[in-house]
């Protein structure tokens, strides 16, 4: 970590730039890490909290190429290196195609590494903390011989999905469509989740919903958890399924027949195998079940936060089920609608921000085994879902001409055994599941897997 020192001290690179336009930067003050990047901070210490975003291209790649290209995108876009200093992210050096700064991009042997093989021992290898190299690129010759991996890990606290997507959007361009390269610097999010989020940008009471939120402590007391002896370990693993042709347009419809979104459905379906697999029996204290989605918060801004601003605006909320929802299935898809219905009128994604401080505050007291078994008992989610739509996105343009398939991988963190992530693309639907190995076995995953997938293709014919 970076203490104390200016951008310039940081950065040396940036003192030999100074004949440059970004010359300017070097006086910017840095801006403030936003609640959930030092929230992420505290997660970091007890296990990395990393993510992926990958994409399945139609040609294969040189990894010279690549590599030359993926250094000109950071000297272009300006996020190669991100120190921290204290509780402050500084703004990214720019950077010559040929400093060495910029890590090299991973060319892997497919005799060695599997896709899943390489993304579950990345979600387990620390960044170094100073923030420095916040990116681990790579490229993986797919099996068939014509096809290849191109991908971004990424330390988390950095930026969401949607900036990582951006510049793997720009580095994807600079190897097949140069001419449409971006060439000039990404903007560095500057105003955090108060500023951006508050209950006067974002229409939510702040007193209501604070005592709101500490009354679901309460209520997380009667929500079953993993067991202690299986929840200490934060090793995780990843593995990519995909769903067959044609389940995704069945399931669309199944949605609007029953009145509800795609994600209520997935919803509903995960349920379904966390009440069977990951946590425990229920009992007299111990009866309902609770879920979390992760939600994009750049829409929700007002102005709306653009692709190019770079940074990390996430939130979460959550659906609590009790046993009688769990009998029947119909009974459960409407309690999990109604839920999500009322936490969008409530803005309850925007005023997360309130949870997170509290947590945040608590992670200063605890060391870190003490947090995990406070996230245990008191935080006790069964799973989460980070669902996206990439028919909105710049990867669509590409589908089925460049780029095949396209897929997430989320951390669990210390609060979540399990995390699914379905992606959209074209007619297709493929989702990634990020689970501890302490939880759930290989075996395990692969049944609930199976199981999670066999429900949406049932009903992706029910209608």
């Amino acid at each position: 970590m970076v203490i104390g020192s200016t951008i310039s001290d940081a950065l040396p690179c940036q003192r030999r730039a100074a004949a440059t336009p970004f010359a300017a930067r070097e006086t910017m003050p840095a801006p403030p890490l936003n609640v959930f990047q030092r929230l992420i901070q505290q997660w970091d210490a007890i296990h990395p909290y990393n993510a992926a975003q990958v994409m399945l291209v139609t040609h294969p790649v040189d990894a010279a190429t690549a590599d030359s290209t993926w250094r000109e995108t950071l000297a272009d876009l300006q996020v190669g290196a991100i120190p921290v200093r204290v509780q402050r992210h500084l703004d990214a050096a720019p950077l010559s195609a040929a400093t060495a700064l910029p890590p090299l991009v991973q060319a892997l042997d497919p005799n060695e590494s599997s896709i899943d093989s390489h993304l579950s021992a990345e979600l387990n290898r620390p960044f170094d903390p100073s923030g420095e190299t916040p990116f681990r690129p790579f490229v993986l010759p797919h099996e068939s011989g014509s096809r290849a991996y191109i991908g971004i890990v990424y330390q988390h606290r950095m930026a969401d999905s949607v900036s990582v997507r951006t510049v793997l959007r720009e580095w994807f361009f600079r190897m097949y469509h140069p001419t449409r390269a971006r060439r000039s610097p990404l903007r560095v999010a500057r105003g955090g989740y108060w500023t951006r989020f508050g209950p006067w940008r974002s229409s939510w009471p702040l007193i209501p919903t604070a005592l709101h939120s500490l009354s679901w402590a309460t209520r997380l007391k009667k929500v079953r958890r993993v067991e202690s002896k299986h929840f200490a370990q934060p090793q995780v693993r990843f593995a990519l399924h995909q769903l067959p042709e044609g389940t995704l347009g069945g399931l669309i419809d199944y949605a609007r027949w029953k009145h509800v979104t795609l994600n209520d459905v997935f919803l509903a379906a995960i349920a379904r195998v966390c009440d069977r697999y990951v946590v425990g029996k229920a009992n007299d204290r111990r009866y309902n079940l609770k879920l979390a989605t992760i939600v994009d918060l750049r829409a929700t801004a007002r102005p709306p936060i653009p692709d190019d601003e770079f940074g990390l605006f996430l939130g979460f909320t959550g659906v609590l089920l009790r046993p009688r929802d769990m009998r029947d299935w119909d009974t459960l898809l409407r309690s999990i609608a109604l839920q999500n219905v009322r936490n969008k009128q409530a803005h309850a994604a925007e005023s997360s921000q309130l949870r997170m401080a509290g947590a945040l505050i608590i992670g200063r007291l605890l060391k870190p085994d003490q947090l995990m078994a406070f996230y245990r008992k008191r935080f006790p989610l069964a799973a989460g879902i980070s669902n996206v739509n990439l028919n909105r996105t710049w990867v669509a343009e590409h589908a089925g001409r460049d780029i095949v398939d396209y897929f997430r991988v989320s951390p669990t963190g210390p609060i979540m055994p399990l995390v699914f992530t379905p992606s959209t693309l074209g007619d297709t639907l493929n989702f990634g599941m990020t689970y501890r190995e302490s939880v759930i076995s290989p075996d395990l995953a692969a049944t609930i897997a199976g199981e999670f997938a066999g429900q949406l293709v049932a009903l992706a014919g029910a209608k």
